[in-house]
């Protein structure tokens, strides 16, 4: 056979994917596969008019307007719900549903009809269904049948013998498959018997991890596979979900913010979801709840998010829906060492660091009043002293570690974070008006090396990505201002934000100068307490020391010496008496 460019083409296609498939294989990731679904009793009763067991006995197949449909003629045996009574025949009209395998199944006598085997039929009436039709004529089929089963509302009936299919009943038993007809015809009495009449819109498609294990898990069912459980939305459902919150299993805590979405809010709602929103649990690193379902865009850059906390997202996402302001929840696990500080502790701490800052001119004189002598640590000197050996200490440690403190700073609708680090030699404040993620106060530490850096300076690149490319603006004796877009990749929304640099020396040297200052006083002063001058103004106090003539200043430590000797003047310790 020849060998076309075509043929070439597609084998190559093949090799490709084949390939693909065994490094998928190799690495552990499992081929991906549309969830196994999983019947609920309460859906099935919730949404059907008529529940009965019973058999098929014959079969007329039809054909309307393209359309297949079949009608059957079933022997009651039971009638768990709705006007039908058992020990009769009703005649159900079907479309597109596979009423030949109910018909045709060979089997010992049962339910008194030789032949075949019973089933649960959940059934609606035609008039249920004649609006929805697509074409007047099978509209008026449907109308003149008094029960029917269509494929666009289907209810399919649950096989009692055999193998039974997936079946379970969550809000109204025991959390696992019903695997007999005697678990199956009970659990519907039951469901009958207690289900509320009110639905709450329509039916709610949850995607449940049947692989957990233990009473504390949702569903344990069909293991390592996961699976779609259609539910009906009523009070219970609320109850449920509420209940769900608690759960050890954090596929139940997931599942519990999917269902509250289906309701109003309510105040047991908002606190269970701020519960969630400390959630611990961490996605793991293929994925959650299943490896490559989920792919969001990275609101933010790498500084910002590590691993993801999918309970805390799904809560927040909630909580603004429904208007409700949390703002202190960490969305993604700091990808370096941090520290959240609650409201409270941050309103404690702030106040502690005023009060321990300003403490200093408050309490402490500038001057000793005894003596005249300049106080170092006291007075704004002292203020400036200390900040300035905060600045150095900062410079210092800058060459080894990034420090970070960030907090939310409001805005015009509470979006707006401000951060100020130590990066290297320079002091960095960062403000992004727009910010997606809720703003923890934190502290962040994180070792200073070439890609940290790189992810400080430029907060929106890859950690692997060239110089930073951020806009300057203004710059001037080492200070620099720029814009810069905090987006996690290209597609990403823009989050524009600003950014102010300076050398830590530009703060060091206005803070300086006060504490220059000071020292010069105080070298002043013990210069004229060496020398024997007044220790105000000056004037030489050898021929006066108990009273400077000069400004009438008494020093009464130096009174008692005399006129001194050698042109200097010893002072004594001796305390003043009165």
């Amino acid at each position: 056979m020849r060998c076309t460019p075509t043929i070439a083409f597609c084998g190559c296609l093949g090799l490709l994917a084949a390939l693909a498939s065994v490094a998928r294989a190799w690495d552990g990731v499992p081929a991906a596969r549309p969830p196994a679904p999983i019947q609920s009793l309460e859906l099935k009763v919730a949404y059907a008019s008529a529940i009965v067991r019973g058999v098929v006995v014959a079969r007329e197949p039809a054909t309307i307007e393209g359309e297949s449909f079949a009608t059957l003629r079933i022997w009651v045996d039971e009638s768990l719900k709705g006007p039908v009574r058992g020990g009769q025949w009703i005649t159900v009209l079907t479309r597109n549903t596979p009423s030949e395998d109910w018909h045709a199944e060979p089997a010992p006598a049962a339910a008194g009809v030789p032949g075949r085997r019973p089933y649960l039929f959940f059934l609606v009436t035609g008039a249920e269904v004649s609006d929805r039709a697509p074409t007047p004529a099978q509209k008026l089929a449907w109308a003149a049948a008094a029960w029917a089963l269509p494929d666009y509302a289907y209810n399919g009936p649950i096989p009692l013998f055999g193998a039974l299919p997936p079946v379970v009943s969550y809000l109204n038993g025991p959390r696992t498959l019903l695997d007999t007809p005697d678990a199956v015809l009970a659990a519907v009495r039951r469901e009958v018997a207690s289900a509320p009449a009110a639905r709450q819109g329509p039916p709610l498609t949850l995607l449940v991890n049947p692989a957990a294990a233990g009473d504390e898990s949702l569903l344990p069912l069909l293991p390592g596979a996961f699976a779609t459980l259609d539910i009906v939305v009523d009070a219970r459902t609320e109850r449920q979900a509420l209940a769900w919150t608690k759960s050890a299993e954090p596929m139940d805590r997931w599942l519990a913010t999917g269902v509250l979405a289906r309701f109003q809010p309510s105040p047991p709602a908002i606190d269970a979801l701020r519960d969630l929103c400390r959630d611990p649990f961490v996605e793991p690193p293929r994925g959650w709840p299943i490896a490559g379902m989920v792919d969001d865009e990275p609101p933010v850059g790498p500084k910002w998010r590590g691993d993801r906390y999918p309970i805390r997202v799904a809560a927040w996402e909630l909580l603004k829906r429904w208007h409700v302001d949390e703002r202190d929840v960490a969305l993604y696990r700091p990808a370096h060492a941090t520290r959240f500080i609650t409201p409270k502790s941050r309103l404690t701490l702030l106040l502690l660091i005023v009060a321990a800052v300003f403490s200093l001119p408050i309490l402490r004189r500038r001057v000793d009043a005894r003596r005249l002598r300049p106080r170092l640590v006291a007075g704004p000197a002292g203020v400036s002293l200390l900040l300035l050996a905060a600045t150095l200490a900062a410079w210092v440690a800058g060459r080894w570690w990034i420090g970070e403190v960030s907090t939310p700073a409001g805005g015009t609708d509470g979006r707006r974070r401000v951060e100020v680090s130590v990066v290297g030699r320079y002091i960095q404040v960062l403000r992004a008006d727009q910010f997606p993620l809720p703003t923890p106060a934190g502290l962040t530490l994180a070792r200073s090396t070439d890609e940290t850096r790189r992810l400080w300076l430029q907060p929106g690149a890859a950690a692997a990505a060239p110089q930073p490319q951020a806009t300057t603006t203004w710059q001037a004796a080492g200070v620099t201002v720029a814009d810069a877009n905090a987006a996690g990749s290209a597609t990403a929304p823009a989050v524009p934000c600003r950014i102010v640099r300076t050398p830590l020396w530009v703060l060091a040297a206005p803070l300086a100068v006060l504490p220059a200052l000071r020292l010069l006083a105080l070298r002043r002063y013990r210069r004229r307490l060496r020398t024997g001058h007044c220790i105000r103004c000056g004037y030489d106090l050898r021929e006066s020391p108990a009273r400077c003539p000069e400004c009438g200043h008494v020093d009464r430590t130096r009174s008692a010496l005399g006129p001194a000797k050698g042109g200097l003047a010893k002072v004594s310790g001796t305390k003043e008496r009165r």
